[in-house]
């Protein structure tokens, strides 16, 4: 979660690397519901062509939210490489996506399905995120 939180926050930070994140990343990339949620929101914003900072989005969202955006912001200035953060969230969402699968596939097996039919579902979804 450290590295959502610092991504988060060198978006807030620094507004021009949406450009190189939307589309890769997504609400649903996060693990903390909440961080999606605000991240969803920062994507609004950037769709808007309205820049972002953690007042603004204290605006839009509650006065609750200015100190968890500082903290946000803290975080990135002190760990820095946003992009890189980004690439770690991205991963661990798929590592969740394929977890999932796999504890699915594993029910099917168990519930008798045809294991190489659910062998050959699970290769094909991995390949589908290894191409995104």
């Amino acid at each position: 979660m450290s590295s959502e939180r610092i991504a988060l926050g060198g978006l807030i930070l620094n507004n021009e690397l949406m450009h190189d994140v939307c589309g890769k990343l997504s609400p649903e990339s996060f693990s903390n519901m909440s961080l999606g949620n605000l991240y969803k929101h920062i994507v609004q914003f950037y769709n808007d062509k309205k820049p972002f900072d953690a007042i603004s989005i204290a605006d839009h969202l509650g006065d609750r939210w200015l100190p968890e955006c500082g903290n946000l912001v803290s975080e990135a200035v002190r760990n820095g490489n946003t992009l890189n953060h980004v690439s770690i969230v991205i991963e661990n969402h798929k590592r969740r996506l394929i977890q999932a699968r796999l504890a699915e596939s594993i029910n099917q097996i168990i519930n008798k399905a045809k294991t190489q039919d659910v062998i050959n579902d699970l290769s094909t979804f991995i390949s589908t995120l290894d191409s995104q």
